[in-house]
């Protein structure tokens, strides 16, 4: 499932929250705009690359004797 669909199946799940809690909410506003060469977080561009980073650094650690003893810092942003 793509990081975009996981993002929007969230915000229907939260809208719906709210609404039952009484909480009012703006419009959903749907943009005409899109351009899949965007990098900045929270795209699905950024999610699909961190995954791929953490499973080529994961697959290095396990399986690199050049990397045995390296220690990675994650760093939540």
């Amino acid at each position: 499932m793509t990081l975009l669909i996981l993002q929007a199946a969230e915000e229907e799940r939260l809208r719906e929250e709210f609404e039952r809690e009484g909480r009012r909410l703006p419009p959903k506003v749907d943009s005409q705009v899109f351009d899949s060469n965007v990098i900045t977080p929270g795209t699905e561009f950024m999610g699909v690359l961190s995954i791929a980073l953490q499973y080529y650094v994961h697959l290095r650690l396990n399986h690199d004797v050049g990397w045995k003893n390296i220690k990675v810092f994650v760093i939540p942003y």
